[in-house]
């Protein structure tokens, strides 16, 4: 075996899965999902000797986030995709959750999927990478070519709309923690205790 290729084996090692879940995230589709990574397997194939070991992780990101844009325009999908119960989860609960707990957490889960589709693409995309990916801000910035400081205020907006969009359509659910720890304080009080006056 050639060492361009003996190279491509390992990083497609490295990195399929990181492509796979970050486009699934995008999608939420397992289908479209494969196809992507598919894609940029290929694209990364036929760039092998223009990309360095340094810049691999970034192109990476930026080309999935790229493909998942293109294949996203050319199926001219507004609406969400069905959420499916393959889609990778968030947080993991205890050892035994009650049947309740399993069904509030599916709830959340899919509320959060829906939610996630309906961001602007640029708050979506750093939302996932951040917080489902959890990649470093600089990693994110240098990826996107943007400021760390552009990061963060996109990372704030998407969180600020996110939790606005689970708060109005499930009032009952409390938003997942590491919506509510940035924020500074808990708002689902507040809103929760506004919807109930009502």
């Amino acid at each position: 075996m050639s060492s361009p290729e003996k190279t491509y084996r390992k990083w497609v090692m490295k990195y399929r899965d990181a492509i796979y879940n970050q486009a699934l995230y995008f999608t939420g589709n397992r289908d479209d999902a494969a196809d992507i990574t598919q894609d940029v397997l290929m694209k990364l194939w036929i760039n092998l000797e223009s990309i360095s070991k340094k810049t691999l992780r970034n192109w990476i990101i930026t080309v999935t986030r790229n493909t998942c844009i293109d294949r996203s325009r050319k199926k001219r999908e507004l609406s969400i995709n069905p959420v499916h119960e393959d889609l990778p989860v968030l947080e993991q609960s205890d050892p035994g959750p009650s049947p309740e707990d399993n069904a509030v957490n599916r709830e959340m889960k899919e509320a959060l999927y829906r939610a996630l589709r309906q961001l602007p693409e640029k708050y979506r995309t750093i939302f996932i990478l951040r917080e489902m990916q959890q990649y470093r801000y600089r990693e994110i910035a240098r990826a996107l070519d943007i400021s760390m400081s552009t990061v963060k205020v996109y990372l704030h907006r998407s969180r600020k709309i996110l939790f606005d969009l689970l708060t109005v359509s499930h009032a009952k659910v409390q938003a997942p923690d590491f919506m509510q720890a940035n924020v500074g304080q808990n708002l689902a009080e507040p809103v929760i205790q506004c919807r109930q006056r009502s």
